[in-house]
């Protein structure tokens, strides 16, 4: 009665096992098809800025010559607001199926899980497919401004706490992170002004009511012109068009701050479209065009796939957490 009992329940665990194997079987053969036929249909690329912008500029270009890696028409798209949080929250909520993706960067990836810990999605649930391009912020300040360099900055904030100011587009913004980190690597302390985006900061610096400003390629045309002058790159690397300029880490050992762009796809995208759609990423940063066309948006090409990306993700959401913890500028418990 006991070998009928026990073989009973031998049968009835081998064809639970049996169903579940056919399940997974039949998973794996899904997944297999999808990306053996992928892609077979248009893919959308999500923005969280409108159309004009840097965020744009960027899906465009690479979104254009994934289209002709693919022979498949890739759309751009944006779900404005929030600095990218809500097309970050659109797309994690879509199919895991590769056709819809987004372009992401600092703010909505690392600097927004930290700042904004209520946040609607986890950054690190998205299926990371490649980073596009990398740029360094330079640091400028008005052209009669005394002080040319940064150890020239560093002795008289030394000497004079919170008599320097700096601007940036706002609260927990990348140009704010990016002085706070200045500040605490150098052991000073040079006053925050926010603003309401890059623009009035811009023309406060060069009108004299504030010292500093982070800037990204926007402000390239007055550095160039000479309403602004620029003292230091926030890269460890120098700028292609403007190699005179030092990096801040070649006086502050291990400075280093960029902004960066990459393309995300929903949690649970299979394995194989991830791949196929990252070796699309990949071969497109390749084409002379491309760098060309990043490089005019004064951004470096950077291939970064999978593991190291997400891998970089996180290292990001910590040194953000680090910046944010110094200066005491975490809105909300994490």
């Amino acid at each position: 009665m006991k070998g009928e009992k026990m073989l009973k329940g031998l049968l009835r665990s081998a064809r639970q096992v049996g169903v579940l194997v056919f399940a997974l079987l039949g998973l794996l053969a899904t997944h297999l098809a999808m990306a053996q036929n992928f892609p077979s249909r248009p893919i959308t690329i999500y923005t969280g800025f409108p159309p004009g912008g840097g965020n744009d500029a960027v899906a465009r270009v690479i979104g254009e010559q994934l289209s002709k890696t693919l022979k498949q028409s890739v759309i751009v798209d944006s779900k404005i607001g929030a600095g990218g949080e809500i097309a970050n929250a659109f797309v994690g909520r879509s199919a895991p199926d590769g056709y819809t993706l987004f372009l992401a960067g600092n703010g909505s990836m690392s600097i927004s899980p930290v700042i904004h810990p209520d946040i609607p999605y986890d950054p690190m649930k998205f299926t990371p497919i490649g980073m596009v391009a990398t740029a360094g912020a330079i640091l400028v300040a008005r052209k009669d401004f005394p002080y040319h360099t940064v150890p020239e900055i560093v002795r008289y904030a030394k000497a004079n706490p919170g008599k320097l100011t700096f601007a940036s587009s706002g609260i927990g913004a990348a140009t704010h992170l990016a002085g706070e980190l200045f500040n605490e690597m150098a052991g000073i302390d040079i006053l925050h002004v926010p603003y309401k985006g890059a623009s009035q900061a811009v023309t406060d610096v060069i009108g004299g009511r504030v010292d500093f400003y982070y800037a990204a390629s926007s402000a390239t045309a007055s550095i160039k012109s000479g309403q602004l002058r620029a003292i230091a790159v926030t890269s460890k690397d120098r700028l292609e068009d403007m190699p005179d300029i030092p990096p801040i880490g070649e006086y502050l050992p291990g400075y280093d701050f960029n902004y960066w762009y990459a393309l995300f796809a929903p949690p649970g995208t299979p394995e194989a479209v991830a791949r196929a759609l990252s070796e699309a990423v990949a071969q497109a940063l390749q084409v002379k065009a491309v760098q060309q066309q990043l490089a005019a948006l004064e951004l470096r090409p950077q291939d970064m796939r999978g593991a190291e990306l997400r891998n970089f993700v996180a290292s990001e959401i910590e040194k953000t957490r680090q910046i944010a913890k110094a200066a005491n500028i975490i809105r909300a418990a994490p």
